[in-house]
């Protein structure tokens, strides 16, 4: 570090948790951000300082703007939104398709939520994304679930299964449940 530039400082008794430089919540007064060509320092309740790179480089790196669709290559959660790191060792993980909104300096209102016009929960298009009330966001998934499938698959024709129960299925699913079931049925007799 040159001496030109900032040594980090922070009371460690303010720590609460493991919180770092700059995260969201009580006692950033105690903790300034200090920013850095390399990143933004973090002090952890250790009281040890890293570096972390920028939110935005890493966001950008883990996105596939080739397609309409703005795919995130990186993690996804168990309901298949893409997730990333705060940073640091006690950062929370932020869904992706809220941290494009932020970076490109929008805010999302408190209460509204980002719908995907496109239903491909990967996309971080913000072009295909739009902040909308939760009441707004659940009348559209359930409208979409309507026409189509959980993989997206059009509900109707040839591809709609209605059972005695009533229930609706989609024909390319279950065709495909059935090939995976027989698939592995093979595999333990080969076995």
């Amino acid at each position: 570090m040159s001496s030109n530039e900032e040594t980090p400082t922070a009371r460690t008794s303010g720590l609460k948790g493991g919180s770092s430089v700059g995260q969201s919540g009580g006692g950033d007064d105690d903790f300034p951000i200090r920013t850095h060509k390399e990143g933004d320092v973090h002090v952890t309740s250790g009281g040890k300082v890293t570096r972390r790179r920028p939110l935005g480089a890493r966001f950008w790196e883990k996105v596939d703007a080739t397609g309409d669709c703005w795919d995130w290559t990186g993690a996804k959660n168990k309901d298949g939104y893409g997730v990333i790191g705060e940073g640091g060792r006690e950062g929370r993980s932020l869904m992706a398709h809220r941290v494009v909104f932020q970076l490109l300096g929008i805010r999302i209102p408190d209460g509204m939520e980002a719908d995907h016009l496109c239903y491909r929960r990967h996309c971080v298009n913000p072009d295909h994304i739009e902040i909308v009330t939760p009441l707004e966001n659940k009348q559209r998934q359930r409208r979409f679930l309507k026409s189509r499938c959980l993989r997206g698959h059009p509900m109707s024709g040839g591809n709609l299964i209605i059972e005695k129960s009533g229930r609706r299925n989609c024909r390319n699913c279950k065709n495909r449940s059935s090939n995976e079931s027989a698939k592995r049925a093979r595999e333990r007799v080969a076995a």
